[in-house]
């Protein structure tokens, strides 16, 4: 996070309204200084300062993180290390973990869109985020604790606030 409220850096996956739903509020509000994205939402291009624009295929550091951005057949993904934990963020529900890079796959935690990756036998996170509706996102937390895995969903519940500082990651629910 930036001084004065603003972001360092805001990934926008996808355009498409699910993805990109409050990104112009956002944008307004926190002026971020990077942002990585494929293809702006509708009218942001009016509001962004085109030196804040990066390639989704980038690499983004700061403070002791690094973020790097993947895209196979329109589905994003985004690594996130720093020097004690990774995170990997999903923003399709489909995405076939076998075509991102193998530092991906081998994340310590997990945030993802609605449901479990299918594909995921070969990947152990120590932890996972579902971010669906409430009955989905709940039905899908419970699913992965009877099979062992640490998880929690957003829906109903509140969001799950992952905030980057200095080379740590904090986890809060709101």
């Amino acid at each position: 996070q930036a001084a004065a409220g603003g972001f360092d850096c805001l990934v926008l996956p996808s355009a498409d309204k699910a993805s990109s739903a409050y990104a112009l509020d956002v944008i307004k509000e926190c002026n971020p200084k990077n942002i990585y994205v494929n293809k702006l939402p509708e009218n942001a291009e009016y509001i962004v300062d085109k030196d804040a624009l990066n390639s989704f295929d980038g690499v983004y550091s700061s403070d002791g993180i690094e973020m790097r951005f993947h895209e196979v057949d329109g589905e994003a993904a985004a690594f996130v290390k720093t020097k004690n934990v990774s995170l990997l963020v999903l923003a399709y529900p489909a995405t076939d973990l076998s075509t991102l890079p193998q530092n991906f796959r081998e994340a310590d935690l997990l945030v993802c869109l609605s449901d479990y990756p299918a594909d995921s036998a070969d990947c152990s996170f120590d932890f996972t985020v579902i971010c669906a509706n409430n009955q989905k996102g709940v039905a899908a937390q419970n699913e992965l604790i009877s099979r062992g895995v640490n998880a929690v969903a957003t829906g109903g519940n509140g969001d799950v606030i992952i905030k980057a500082n200095k080379g740590e990651l904090e986890f809060d629910r709101e």
